[in-house]
């Protein structure tokens, strides 16, 4: 399950990761290895400004995708959009609210 109620925030020019952990069939609880997730980062307008690439990371259902530290676009608000379809299952779709801000810095 992907909770809709997380608060996913990126950094302009900052690498990170968005991961996917504990896939799981709910037909019988197995970790899901064979998955094909693909997703991306829209604008309100449904413009991609980032796709993903998700790769399974182990034999826990776990899945990753890298953001990569050139991901620069305007702060504000966008959506992640992903996709899961693993054969024998049923597909599933998720949007995901995103905050993208300036990194911070101490002086």
């Amino acid at each position: 399950m992907i909770s809709d109620s997380i608060d996913a925030v990126l950094f302009q020019r900052n690498g990170a990761y968005i991961n996917i952990l504990a896939l799981v069939s709910g037909l019988d609880g197995s970790a899901v290895n064979n998955a094909t997730v693909t997703g991306s980062i829209q604008d309100a307008n449904g413009n991609v400004v980032l796709a993903l690439e998700f790769a399974s990371t182990d034999s826990e259902g776990d899945y990753q995708a890298a953001v990569p530290s050139t991901f620069n676009p305007n702060r504000g608000f966008y959506t992640a959009v992903i996709d899961i379809t693993a054969p024998g299952l049923a597909p599933a779709h998720f949007e995901l609210p995103v905050t993208v801000d300036r990194r911070q810095t101490l002086d």
